[in-house]
Protein backbone atom coordinates (compact mmCIF):
# COMPACT_ATOMS: atom_id res chain seq x y z
CA UNK A 1 0.00 0.00 0.00
CA UNK A 2 1.43 3.39 -0.92
CA UNK A 3 2.42 5.46 2.10
CA UNK A 4 1.05 8.62 0.49
CA UNK A 5 -2.54 7.41 1.04
CA UNK A 6 -4.07 8.90 4.21
CA UNK A 7 -4.78 6.33 6.90
CA UNK A 8 -8.21 5.34 8.18
CA UNK A 9 -8.60 3.97 11.69
CA UNK A 10 -10.81 0.88 11.93
CA UNK A 11 -12.30 -0.86 14.97
CA UNK A 12 -13.84 -4.30 14.46
CA UNK A 13 -17.54 -4.51 15.18
CA UNK A 14 -17.12 -7.63 17.30
CA UNK A 15 -14.54 -9.66 19.17
CA UNK A 16 -15.07 -12.43 16.64
CA UNK A 17 -14.15 -10.10 13.75
CA UNK A 18 -11.05 -9.07 15.66
CA UNK A 19 -10.04 -12.66 16.39
CA UNK A 20 -10.59 -13.78 12.79
CA UNK A 21 -8.54 -10.86 11.47
CA UNK A 22 -5.66 -11.62 13.83
CA UNK A 23 -5.79 -15.34 12.98
CA UNK A 24 -5.69 -14.66 9.23
CA UNK A 25 -2.78 -12.28 9.72
CA UNK A 26 -0.86 -14.88 11.72
CA UNK A 27 -1.49 -17.59 9.14
CA UNK A 28 -0.54 -15.36 6.22
CA UNK A 29 2.47 -13.85 7.97
CA UNK A 30 1.28 -10.27 7.63
CA UNK A 31 -0.22 -7.56 9.81
CA UNK A 32 -3.86 -7.32 10.86
CA UNK A 33 -3.83 -3.93 9.16
CA UNK A 34 -2.93 -5.62 5.87
CA UNK A 35 -5.88 -8.02 6.24
CA UNK A 36 -8.28 -5.15 6.95
CA UNK A 37 -6.89 -3.11 4.05
CA UNK A 38 -7.37 -6.02 1.67
CA UNK A 39 -10.89 -6.75 2.98
CA UNK A 40 -11.88 -3.10 2.55
CA UNK A 41 -10.56 -3.09 -1.02
CA UNK A 42 -12.64 -6.16 -1.87
CA UNK A 43 -15.77 -4.83 -0.13
CA UNK A 44 -15.55 -1.49 -1.92
CA UNK A 45 -15.01 -3.16 -5.29
CA UNK A 46 -18.06 -5.39 -4.73
CA UNK A 47 -20.40 -2.93 -3.00
CA UNK A 48 -19.51 0.72 -3.70
CA UNK A 49 -21.81 1.18 -6.71
CA UNK A 50 -24.74 -0.57 -4.99
CA UNK A 51 -24.32 1.53 -1.84
CA UNK A 52 -24.12 4.74 -3.87
CA UNK A 53 -27.28 3.81 -5.79
CA UNK A 54 -29.21 3.25 -2.55
CA UNK A 55 -27.95 6.54 -1.08
CA UNK A 56 -28.85 8.42 -4.27
CA UNK A 57 -32.29 6.81 -4.38
CA UNK A 58 -33.16 7.89 -0.85
CA UNK A 59 -31.55 11.32 -1.27
CA UNK A 60 -33.59 11.98 -4.41
CA UNK A 61 -36.76 10.59 -2.80
CA UNK A 62 -36.44 13.01 0.14
CA UNK A 63 -36.02 15.97 -2.25
CA UNK A 64 -39.29 15.18 -4.08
Amino acid sequence: MPTSVPRIQCTPQSQLSHDMTVKLAELKGCSASNIVSHALEIWLRDNYEKEMAVINFFTNKEEN
